[in-house]
Order: structure tokens, then C-alpha cells, then sequence
């Protein structure tokens, strides 16, 4: 067996330890919010297997576009894969949270809902990653310390994927206009933080520079959704304490 998996099991332990903890003490020690957590496990495979490969295999059979990608790739071809992942993957994450009974039922906040299902999504991905980095024969004779890298960007990314999905769901409670317009920011923030990676397979970014690209857009999707958090918790009543009975 690859020793990737025991990297993605070390990830997979990091990012519920962490994010689950900070899940769990933000939404008011919410348990049900694991179930969004569990619910949205598959996604990652689910979109990769049967939206994102078939669409993207399409594209390049019909216009001819040779891989790997490079400096020579079409720009709107280029585009086209930039937004497909946070078209298609913000859209599956909030596919849940779309039912307001469900969304009420399990974590009555719209935005720690959105971390939730963020959070399931990302470890998921951790597992549909690494089952394709086993199917590399090159990587099959690997330590698992030998995939540091890969342990700390998808400890990173499923923050991001929990960021993400919840700025955008904090505005599904405001009606459908508003619900557009946060799936809309989400899918952007999506695409900026994809961009290094589109940058470095084309050859247009050095691996050092694309190694610390990600904590630009880190720094922006975690300070809007701090903004968020902020303002859910002044929106909250604030706790009664019993200071003394009287008998």
C-alpha cells in the first residue's frame, strides 16, 4: 500500500483536530455539525469522477488542445479550467445547505453550516487526492514523510474549503438575490486561490513562489469570514447568568 495514505490519515486527524475543534467551539458546540462534516465527505469524488474530468476531457477533444497545459495553452481555455473546480465545487458544497429545514435543523447558522459542509469537502478531497498520487508508480516506493508538502497545503486548503463555503452560505438566509451573490464571491475567492497552480503548470511561476501563493488568498478568505463571524456573534442574544437564587 502507498504511505500516501498514512499522510492523508495524518491530515485527515490535523484537520478535524483543529478545524473540527474550532467548528465545534464556534457554532456553540453544535454536534450535528459533523453531520454536515460526514454528508459532505464524497463531494470531492463525486464532482471530480462525473462533472469536472468529463467536461474538461470534452474541451480538449473538441478544440485539440494538447497536454500538459503550458504558456501556449488558449487564454480562454486557461480560463475555462481556472473557474470549472470553483463553479462546480462551491456549487456542490452549498447543494445541501440549500434546503432551509435541513440547514435549520443541523446548525441553525447559516455560516457554520457553510464551515461544515466546507470542512467535509476538504478532508474528502485529502482521500480523492491521495488515491490518485497512489495510482503513480513513480510515488508507490514514497515514505510517508516524504509527502510533508502534500500534509500541510491540504491542511490548509480544507480551512480554505470551510471559509469558502461558508461566506457563501451566510447569505443564503437573505433571499435568492443575495444567495447568487455570495456563490458568486465564493467561486471567485475559489478562483484566485487556484490561480498559482494554473500559474505553475503553465510555467509562469516558479515552484517557490507558487509553494507560498496560497497564504495570499489564505489571508483574504480568513479575514472576510472572520468579518462574518464577527458580525453573527453580535447578532446573537447574549447568555443569561444566574448571579444568585433566592430560596
Amino acid at each position: 500500500m502507498s504511505e500516501i495514505f498514512i499522510a492523508a490519515a495524518i491530515a485527515t486527524a490535523a484537520s478535524l483536530g483543529v478545524w473540527g475543534g474550532l467548528l465545534y467551539v464556534m457554532s456553540g458546540r453544535q454536534k450535528d455539525a459533523f453531520l454536515l462534516v460526514a454528508l459532505a465527505l464524497p463531494f470531492s469524488a463525486l464532482i471530480n469522477i462525473f462533472v469536472k474530468g468529463p467536461i474538461a476531457g470534452v474541451l480538449l477533444s473538441l478544440a485539440g488542445i494538447p497536454l500538459p497545459l503550458s504558456m501556449a495553452t488558449p487564454i480562454w481555455f486557461l480560463a475555462v479550467i481556472l473557474f470549472l473546480s470553483p463553479l462546480t465545487e462551491e456549487a456542490i458544497k452549498l447543494a445541501p445547505l440549500a434546503s432551509r429545514a435541513l440547514r435549520e435543523q443541523l446548525v441553525p447558522s447559516a455560516l457554520y453550516a457553510g464551515l461544515a459542509a466546507g470542512i467535509g469537502f476538504g478532508i474528502g478531497e485529502i482521500w480523492y487526492l491521495a488515491w490518485g498520487i497512489s495510482t503513480v508508480p513513480a510515488y508507490s516506493s514514497y515514505p510517508f514523510y516524504y509527502f510533508t508538502g502534500f500534509m500541510g497545503e491540504r491542511f490548509l486548503v480544507v480551512l480554505l474549503h470551510g471559509a469558502m463555503t461558508a461566506i457563501a452560505a451566510s447569505m443564503l438566509p437573505r433571499g435568492a438575490g443575495k444567495a447568487v451573490q455570495g456563490y458568486i464571491l465564493a467561486v471567485c475567492l475559489h478562483a484566485f486561490l487556484n490561480l498559482g497552480a494554473i500559474l505553475y503548470q503553465i510555467g509562469a511561476m516558479g515552484v517557490d513562489l507558487a509553494t507560498y501563493y496560497i497564504f495570499i488568498p489564505l489571508l483574504i478568505i480568513v479575514a472576510i469570514f472572520e468579518r462574518l463571524r464577527r458580525g453573527e456573534a453580535k447578532s446573537r442574544p447574549p447568555k443569561e447568568s444566574v448571579l444568585f437564587s433566592r430560596q
